[in-house]
């Protein structure tokens, strides 16, 4: 059959809101290998993945979104809040208007860092870019940056899981981050438990290792409906076991489904094909009556 049937097929399949491809079709749609496998892996999950810079300890990041909307350009990189935590501070100050303390929050920009590779392997430089929180939840261990440049977008976006699309245990998947402080890398292994339950949320555990510095970069798989690498979860944790010894070979990351709705909560769902709720007024704007 040819891959264009195949492809027709799988999308009928998308459309019905599965994403099986039938054996007697998968070898058309199959995960490349060799050379353009790495091309396609660079394009796709290192090149959209940022070293996050920060005064302590670096963490990582993955572009999202990047378009013009409104006559200038908006690019998203999604992170973890820890990794971002030190850059919000909330103190309590005096509003002689009101006759009362305030709670008020400070953001402090941070430094986005992309790689340039020869041979696809060796980094010869980095470029950099500043960023600004524009959303963060502690309680999901999420956070949302906005890049500062509204002139330019950035050529490698990731590919997100469509929303309610599941995975499975055994799936490959791929860890990809700047570990370490170094630049972004990747390893693989394969889902273990979709529904692993940790303080009270659920997580996606899988057996790619991260490392510190990790955090906040992307968990991959490669989509054989869609043909492409998408992004399945973010890594956040390192395994432990026992007496909070480390478990190299293991990572818990964030599954798609809460960071959908931390983007959509947030009003940012138009940046994953969402619609805004009625509580937003605009992308990244809560209605004022909402806020009370």
């Amino acid at each position: 059959m040819r891959r264009l049937d195949v492809r027709l097929i799988c999308l009928w399949l998308v459309i019905a809101g599965v994403c099986i491809v039938p054996s007697a079709f998968a070898a058309g749609l199959a995960e490349p290998v060799g050379a353009n496998a790495v091309t396609l892996r660079h394009a796709q999950m290192v090149y959209p993945t940022v070293l996050v810079s920060l005064a302590g300890p670096s963490g990582s990041g993955t572009v999202i979104y990047s378009a013009q909307r409104d006559g200038e350009w908006h690019s998203y990189v999604l992170t973890n809040h820890h990794v971002i935590a030190r850059n919000i501070d909330i103190s309590e100050q005096w509003d002689p208007q009101a006759g009362k303390n305030r709670r008020v929050e400070t953001r402090t920009p941070l430094e986005l860092k992309w790689y340039t590779y020869n041979e696809l392997s060796k980094p010869i430089g980095n470029s950099a870019k500043r960023a600004r929180i524009v959303a963060w939840t502690k309680d999901h261990d999420l956070a949302l940056l906005r890049i500062a440049d509204t002139e330019r977008g950035v050529d490698h976006v990731a590919h997100l899981l469509p929303q309610d699309e599941p995975l499975h245990l055994t799936e490959r998947v791929w860890a990809v981050g700047a570990g370490l402080g170094r630049p972004p890398f990747a390893t693989s292994g394969h889902v273990s438990l979709v529904d692993d339950v940790l303080d009270g949320l659920t997580w996606t555990l899988a057996s790619a290792p991260i490392i510190f510095g990790n955090s906040g970069g992307g968990l991959f798989r490669w989509s054989e409906c869609r043909h492409r690498y998408e992004l399945v979860g973010v890594p956040s944790r390192v395994a432990v076991a026992g007496f909070a010894t480390v478990v190299e070979s293991m990572g818990i990351a964030i599954p798609m489904e809460r960071v959908y709705g931390f983007l959509e909560r947030n009003c940012y769902g138009p940046i994953v094909a969402l619609d805004l709720p009625d509580t937003c007024e605009s992308l990244g704007e809560v209605k004022k009556e909402a806020e009370k």
